[in-house]
């Protein structure tokens, strides 16, 4: 894939392509069917991974009782351990929208991207200032109807819900951190967005 300058990949040696926001690659269809995409979900750790709370000292800070300084604190700060994810066969669309959206890079030679790691869990951002997980979600329109309604023969929101799930498992236990999940297309933002209502620690956003 085409690695135009999106940055400093922060010593990082070969991480050096970034997204940009008006890419044309953006706007490259994707061609789905029920017998090649059926359970099609861009996070592949669904079943491979699972909340660890090892040395996650947990607090109620919704108790008027809590500490209020212990509160405001970030748990994962200082915790949370940088990794790479081996993205071979993921779309330029994909690497486009993650890294950008996520301030990360990609290496185009070892076709590996910058993740994180926290309580077993993985994330595509880290945004440390706000206490913020963010999550990255590129084409998912083509799921849907015009009318915002899934199609029937896809099951890959089994695993968003599964994968929401572990996000907001880590966030009830690290208060006052949030989760951020940005998707790139207006659908399955709103789709979504119902979908994780009861998720109170997951922020759903749309961002083109």
């Amino acid at each position: 894939m085409s690695t135009p300058a999106g940055g400093s990949s922060s010593g990082n040696s070969g991480f050096t392509y970034q997204g940009k926001k008006y890419d044309s690659i953006l706007q490259e269809p994707m061609i789905v069917s029920a017998e090649t995409h059926g359970d099609f979900w861009e996070d592949d750790m669904d079943y491979s991974e699972a909340v660890s709370y090892e040395g996650v000292d947990s607090k109620d800070c919704g108790q008027d009782k809590a500490d209020e300084k212990s509160c405001k604190n970030c748990p994962p700060d200082g915790k949370v351990m940088p990794m790479v994810r081996r993205c071979s066969r993921w779309s330029e669309v994909t690497i486009n929208c993650q890294t950008r959206i996520c301030g990360t890079f990609y290496n185009p030679e070892t076709k590996q991207i910058q993740e994180f790691k926290y309580c077993g869990v993985s994330f595509d951002g880290w945004k440390e200032m706000f206490c913020q997980f963010w999550e990255a979600k590129a084409r998912y329109d083509q799921f849907f109807r015009a009318d915002g309604s899934k199609k029937e023969w896809w099951r890959g929101d089994q695993s968003a819900i599964n994968q929401a799930g572990r996000h907001q498992a880590v966030a009830t236990t690290n208060q006052p951190l949030k989760v951020v999940w940005v998707f790139m297309q207006p659908m399955s933002y709103y789709y979504f967005s119902k979908l994780f209502f009861n998720l109170k620690d997951i922020i759903v956003r749309w961002e083109p």
